[in-house]
């Protein structure tokens, strides 16, 4: 509950691109080998029914949430990692522990330095060359995570899509292979790089102003990297 009343400002950006009702994707695409067709826009617009923030009805007195759309789907999938990470770090550093680093499935959340460092120093991973980074950074107290769909993704007709699903088109993103942010809210965090996944270069870099503070590496699918912030 609580985390859903944190999400209702964050959900009302880009109108709608950002939508954890996005679940109900799942039924018509498929990233575990089993899917060799694209979906028809039939079956494209009956799930797109199923979709919309807007009708997650939230009652805190009673603590329960209520789904008005019909066979609709909510999935913490794209923030709950990076929630969780922060909240263990939260609660370590109230305990007195100075050197936290939490590392949930790749969502890294970390406070102060490892003993005799500075700061943490995290690699940022290349998504088209795995072995390689495509640079260092120096982190301290913050939140850093990548959102990509190089690790999830289906080819149909000899084109690669990732398993970022747009909830306004029903449609996985193409354009972007990976987006990585830094900065001190690990679910605000979040929520760039799982939008900015699904924008175009001059939306990303409107959405990037936003928020200056985060910091903002955007691989193409071309293979440019751009930095924002």
């Amino acid at each position: 509950m609580s985390s859903l009343k944190e999400l209702s400002g964050i959900l009302k950006f880009q109108d709608g691109i950002f939508d954890i009702t996005y679940a109900g994707m799942e039924r018509i695409w498929k990233f575990d080998g089993s899917m060799n067709e694209l979906p028809t826009q039939e079956q494209l617009n009956k799930a797109l029914k199923t979709v919309g923030y807007q009708h997650i009805q939230l009652d805190e007195t009673q603590k329960s949430v209520f789904l008005q759309l019909s066979k609709s789907k909510v999935s913490f999938g794209s923030i709950g990692k990076a929630y969780a990470a922060q909240r263990a770090a939260e609660k370590m550093k109230s305990k007195g522990v100075e050197h936290i680093l939490v590392n949930a499935a790749g969502d890294l959340y970390v406070f102060g330095n490892p003993p005799g460092k500075d700061c943490w120093r995290i690699g940022l991973q290349n998504p088209f060359r795995r072995s390689k980074t495509l640079q260092s950074v120096c982190v301290k107290d913050e939140a850093i995570l990548t959102s990509g769909d190089y690790e999830k993704f289906v080819f149909i007709n000899g084109k690669r899509y990732g398993h970022i699903i747009n909830p306004k088109t029903g449609m996985p993103s193409t354009q972007n292979v990976s987006v990585t942010v830094r900065g001190k809210n690990a679910e605000l965090a979040n929520f760039l790089s799982t939008t900015l996944m699904l924008l175009d270069k001059k939306q990303a870099k409107a959405l990037a102003k936003q928020d200056p503070e985060y910091k903002i590496w955007l691989v193409q699918s071309g293979g440019k990297t751009r930095r924002y912030n």
